[in-house]
């Protein structure tokens, strides 16, 4: 199970789970993701997948998963951590939604806009007009 699913299926707040998975060093943030820590136990696993930018150019991403049999465990040293704001509320996730599309739909008007370029270019070399 991916760490967002878990953060979206208990409702746990983005910054306190992801500080508090850092703090206890079960993840690293790098520059292509999230990935397992160094006291991350066996069932933690770093997940590599191949995305395109808002540019067009793809790029590795990395996501951590957790074997389902250590997502309870995980979740129950997380709510004793003492932390406030384990939670989020619902104005926080609708934002998350938000954010996300937009990215999204802004990274899908991009990739038209290149697109649409390589098509013009490729009619223009073949003298075949595209509509």
């Amino acid at each position: 199970m991916k760490l967002m699913a878990i953060k979206r299926e208990y409702g746990f707040h983005l910054t306190t789970f992801y500080g508090w998975l850092r703090d206890e060093e079960l993840i690293i943030k790098t520059e292509r993701g999230y990935e397992v820590g160094n006291m991350a136990p066996e069932g933690m696993e770093t997940l590599e997948s191949e995305r395109i930018d808002e540019f067009g150019e793809r790029r590795v991403v990395t996501q951590v998963t957790v074997a389902e049999r250590l997502v309870p465990e995980l979740v129950e040293k997380y709510l004793k951590s003492g932390l406030p704001r384990l939670y989020s509320n619902k104005k926080d996730k609708s934002e998350e939604r938000f954010v996300l599309i937009e990215r999204q739909i802004s990274i899908l008007a991009t990739q038209l806009k290149i697109m649409s370029e390589t098509i013009r270019q490729i009619s223009e070399l073949s003298g075949i007009e595209f509509r």
